[in-house]
């Protein structure tokens, strides 16, 4: 209801944006907050940003840690590596699904005719970003990314000048780049 007596409209918007890392960070302060009731296990992190990898009791081991390089390439375990690119392949397939879903879905959502871009639809280039990230990034132990923020509601609404004289306010313009989404996607990098 654009006339609940909660909270304004503004006000709703800013909380619905930012409800994801306002609740990370409340339970950050609970927990914090509560370590005398409740015991909480921390997650431990090396000093250094560096790879690293659990010790079996290894003799080259140093600080408790093997170091190994950022490149993992295909052959992890020393076995068949066609075996392994058949397997991750499989395994491959319901991740490859959620994404596209996911990317189709924020594209379909944040190129409404009601935010009023002009422009047309920017699919393709994006999938294609997305698709070498996730076909490069994990062989260095990184995780996948996927590409829905730069096509969300709040991404196309926060490039948007709105006439606030009226109510509901009225779009004046989308300052429309192709150049935003491509800074997201390289900061994602």
């Amino acid at each position: 209801d654009r006339m609940s007596l909660v909270l304004n409209q503004r006000w709703r918007h800013a909380l619905s944006d930012y409800a994801v890392p306002i609740s990370v960070a409340l339970c950050v302060w609970i927990s914090y907050s509560a370590h005398d009731q409740v015991q909480v296990e921390r997650i431990s992190l090396p000093r250094n940003f560096e790879p690293t990898y659990p010790s079996y009791d290894d003799e080259d081991a140093t600080d408790g840690y093997y170091k190994r390089d950022w490149y993992q390439g295909l052959n992890l375990g020393g076995g068949d590596v066609s075996k392994l690119a058949l397997l991750s392949f499989i395994a491959s397939i319901p991740i490859v699904a959620l994404f596209y879903i996911d990317h189709l879905f924020s594209c379909i959502l944040g190129q409404k005719k009601e935010l009023g871009l002009q422009k047309g639809e920017y699919y393709h280039s994006s999938m294609l970003v997305t698709g070498i990230f996730n076909a490069v990034l994990p062989s260095f132990g990184l995780p996948f990314v996927t590409a829905s923020l730069p096509h969300s509601p709040q991404f196309t609404k926060a490039l948007t000048d709105y006439d606030k004289s009226e109510s509901p306010p009225k779009v004046l313009k989308v300052h429309e780049s192709r150049l935003a989404p491509l800074i997201v996607y390289t900061l994602c990098f």
